[in-house]
């Protein structure tokens, strides 16, 4: 009998430790060892843009597009020579207009030197090749029409027309049930695959975490990544049938929600931005450095935030880490990936295009 009461205290005891172990694993945020680490040094090519807020950055060609609002032109496009930093253009005004997009935030992506840009209350999209729109000038630019629900957060057009959606339904409801959801639609508008998924669950943080979210396809239109703006969280998909094939935490979220997203001590600067390659991805992701912490000190003893370029294959491995000389605010790899094009900022966040060399 006694031995019968010791091994069943072995068990709760083995079953605790078991359970506090996993919940431990499971709220854990930590950047995984590398390989190797390599110094990269920026080059700065377009020393000043007049903003304060940046939505992207491509290459095609011998030109740059930078998406970004100039106060001075009124424009979100703006065409620059890769070589000289020359500015070669800038088009597409804030507005209503037939070809302008609306003062709400666009969402914009890129496939093969075709830009994307939607505003999803409106149902409206503006496209254009970099190459035509520098030739042709705002006659390079057509206009989509398309409905979208109303919680959708964000889009990802394929080159088949294909669109792949990130519908967040507690962006309007807060509702956790069901939080964000995956679709795929082919180029007759018709639903091939989805997806519910809520790799993170704290209920707590869950409607900020998503509420920002940033999502790219591989060029061979195989895989999808999702991350989400606070917290670094990246969560990997295959295409089209949208089967999770991996989920990263990468940094302790460290946000109160009284009166929505508000830093705390904790609070770091989490993930930027992603590119994706058909091998893996490209992710700037800050870890390190306390937001609250940094801004309070001299601007001579400020440390950057979010210059490290992470990458990653599509099974999560890490493969390589950069550390560069700037934040990376928004940035984009070459078809050769040896190239690093990105604008950039100090620590008194002055915002240049700069070009890197990945060694």
């Amino acid at each position: 009998m006694r031995m019968k009461r010791l091994f069943i205290l072995f068990l709760v005891s083995v079953t605790a430790l078991c359970s506090c172990r996993s919940k431990t694993e499971k709220e854990t945020f930590v950047m995984p060892e590398f390989p190797s680490r390599t110094e990269v040094d920026t080059r700065v090519i377009v020393d000043f843009l007049p903003c304060n807020l940046t939505y992207g950055i491509w290459e095609s060609g011998g030109l740059i597009c930078a998406l970004y609002f100039d106060y001075e032109t009124e424009t979100l496009v703006h065409l620059f020579d890769k070589k000289t930093g020359r500015n070669r253009g800038n088009y597409i005004h804030r507005g209503r207009g037939p070809l302008e997009m609306p003062p709400s935030l666009p969402c914009i992506s890129e496939r093969d030197g075709v830009i994307y840009m939607t505003d999803f209350p409106s149902g409206k999209s503006l496209s254009f090749d970099i190459q035509r729109l520098a030739k042709d000038g705002v006659s390079a630019i057509q206009v989509h029409h398309r409905e979208y629900n109303d919680y959708v957060a964000n889009a990802r057009v394929l080159p088949g027309n294909e669109v792949v959606l990130l519908n967040n339904k507690g962006y309007m409801n807060k509702d956790t049930v069901n939080y964000h959801r995956v679709e795929y639609y082919d180029e007759n508008n018709r639903l091939v695959s989805y997806v519910n998924a809520i790799p993170y669950s704290d209920p707590k943080t869950l409607f900020y975490l998503y509420q920002q979210s940033i999502i790219d396809s591989s060029p061979d239109c195989k895989h999808l990544i999702l991350g989400s703006v606070w917290g670094g969280l990246l969560e990997l998909y295959s295409l089209p049938d949208l089967k999770h094939t991996g989920f990263l935490r990468l940094a302790d979220p460290a946000v109160s929600i009284k009166n929505g997203i508000e830093l705390t001590s904790g609070t770091t600067s989490g993930l930027r931005d992603i590119v994706a390659k058909d091998k893996g991805f490209y992710a700037v992701i800050g870890v390190d450095v306390p937001l609250m912490e940094n801004w309070e000190k001299a601007e001579n003893e400020k440390a950057l935030t979010n210059n490290d370029l992470y990458y990653f294959n599509w099974r999560g491995k890490p493969i390589k880490h950069f550390e560069t000389d700037c934040n990376l605010e928004k940035i984009c790899i070459t078809k050769s990936a040896d190239t690093l094009y990105s604008i950039v900022s100090d620590i008194t966040k002055k915002l240049s295009i700069g070009v890197t060399v990945l060694k």
